[in-house]
């Protein structure tokens, strides 16, 4: 018989087994029959249930179910890892302009560049950080 194990408190499922097992595994830890997929379900008063749809399609927000309140939360530490990440790598490729190049443009592209750059810099201050992002328009030419 396939079992799908889970955390009693959380229910959150940690696997699937196939064997006999015994009436107990441990503390905290249950398991019903069939299979279920822990992406998609979590265990609640002993049965599956479907994740809703979180709330935010952002690729870099981090969500957890939380059983007891049945909502999405933000991990914000994760979530603003995340964004500092994606920042940094563009920051790397504006600064990896090359000087001579960077020493010939003209004024306004300069103001362009660096424009961009701080407001690269300013992403974790804006008021939907990390979850609602306004990413800066970099230079079509840039």
């Amino acid at each position: 018989m396939i079992y799908t194990v889970y955390d009693a408190a959380s229910g959150v499922i940690t696997g699937t087994m196939t064997i006999t097992l015994p009436n107990t595994i441990g503390s905290g830890i249950s398991y019903i029959p069939g299979a279920y997929d822990a992406e998609r379900y979590y265990i609640k008063d002993q049965k599956p249930e479907l994740y809703p749809a979180q709330p935010s399609s952002n690729t870099w927000v981090v969500w957890s179910w939380d059983i007891t309140t049945e909502t999405w939360n933000i991990n914000t530490s994760i979530s603003a890892r995340n964004v500092r990440d994606i920042r940094d790598a563009k920051l790397v490729a504006v600064d990896r302009v090359n000087p001579f190049w960077y020493n010939s443009m003209s004024e306004s592209d300069r103001a362009q560049v660096e424009a961009y750059r701080l407001a690269l810099l300013n992403v974790p201050e804006q008021a939907g950080f990390p979850v609602d992002i306004t990413w800066p328009i970099k230079p079509s030419w840039l």
